[in-house]
């Protein structure tokens, strides 16, 4: 019988939540679980990372500053970035977005994304 069912995936990003927004480039990991019906092994693709914000947003308030997002391997098994603790002032804040493909031997591809925010204040996600 032919395997046709994409593996099952659960990610979560460590820190999920970027504060204070100081403008640092923080280190940020992919924490990924997988289950296949037919095999122990898949295979993991950032397919993209993006932000909800520009890299530098009109005016002063997100720091001046460019390369938001760094050390993204695009195409590869790549777990570990660099995501900017920061938001346009004033807005809702920023929202990373961390898209993956999660691949079973049999060629069955489960997308799965992962948010990773920098509320607008403390306490607010």
């Amino acid at each position: 019988m032919a395997d046709t069912t994409p593996p099952e995936v659960l990610a979560t990003a460590s820190p999920a939540v970027l504060w204070p927004p100081d403008h640092r480039l923080v280190p940020v990991r992919l924490l990924l679980q997988s289950h296949d019906a037919c095999s122990t092994t898949v295979a993991v693709r950032l397919n993209e990372a993006r932000s909800g914000e520009p890299d530098d947003a009109p005016g002063g308030g997100d720091g001046r500053t460019t390369g938001d997002i760094a050390g993204a391997a695009l195409g590869s098994d790549d777990r570990e970035l660099l995501l900017r603790a920061e938001r346009a002032v004033p807005g809702p804040g920023r929202t990373y977005t961390l898209v993956y493909g999660v691949a079973d031997p049999s060629g069955n591809v489960r997308q799965v994304s992962v948010s990773i925010v920098v509320p607008p204040e403390q306490g607010r996600k």
